[in-house]
C-alpha cells in the first residue's frame, strides 16, 4: 500500500490540509508584496495635506497580481503559486476537476471586501466547518485538497458516525 493509498483509506478527510492552506496564503501574500516592492520601490505611499496616502498605482498592481494568481492561475491549473509550493490543489467539490472561472472567482470574492476581520472569519470557518471550507470555497463550490486527490470524488467522513466515509460532500447540506 503506497502513501497515496493510505490517504485514501476510509475515514480520511481529504480536506484536512489547514496548516498547508495557511502557509500557501502567507506565501501568496509574500510573493505579491515582493513584486509590488520591486515594481514600485520607494513609491508606495506619499504625503498629502490630510496625511499619508497609498499610491493608486500600488492598488492597481495588487489587484492585477491577485486576479492573475488567484483567478487566472487557479482556474486553469487548480493552484495559486502558494498552493503549488505546498502541494495543494483547488478542485470542484462535485467531481474533483479544475474549478474553472466561477470556482476561482468565487473563492477570491471575499478577499476583495475591504474589511479587516475577513481573514479571521475565513480562518475560523476553515477550522470548524465540514470540509474545512471558508466563505470563498462555498461561493465557488470548491474544496482544497492534497494534489493526489485531483479528479477524484471528494468523500468526507460523516462526523456523526464512526466508520468509513459514506457520502460525497454536499455544499447545500450545511
Amino acid at each position: 500500500m503506497g502513501i497515496s493509498d493510505r490517504f485514501r483509506s476510509p475515514g480520511i478527510d481529504p480536506t484536512a490540509v489547514i496548516g498547508r492552506r495557511i502557509i500557501a496564503w502567507l506565501l501568496d501574500n509574500l510573493l505579491m508584496a515582493i513584486v509590488v516592492l520591486l515594481i514600485h520601490r520607494g513609491d508606495l505611499a506619499f504625503e498629502t495635506e490630510s496625511g499619508l496616502s497609498i499610491n493608486p498605482a500600488v492598488i492597481w498592481t495588487v489587484t492585477v497580481l491577485m486576479v492573475l494568481n488567484h483567478v487566472a492561475l487557479t482556474m486553469t491549473t487548480g493552484f495559486s503559486l502558494g498552493k503549488a509550493v505546498t502541494g495543494l490543489r483547488v478542485v470542484r467539490q462535485s467531481d474533483g476537476g479544475l474549478p474553472g472561472f466561477r470556482g476561482a472567482a468565487g473563492r477570491t470574492l471575499p478577499w476583495i471586501i475591504p474589511l479587516p476581520f475577513i481573514p479571521i472569519v475565513e480562518a475560523g470557518l476553515m477550522l470548524v466547518s465540514r470540509g474545512h471550507r471558508r466563505i470563498g470555497d462555498r461561493l465557488g463550490r470548491t474544496v482544497v485538497v492534497d494534489r493526489g486527490w485531483i479528479g477524484e470524488e471528494i468523500v468526507l467522513p460523516n462526523p456523526t458516525r464512526t466508520g468509513p466515509a459514506d457520502r460525497p460532500l454536499d455544499w447545500r447540506c450545511e
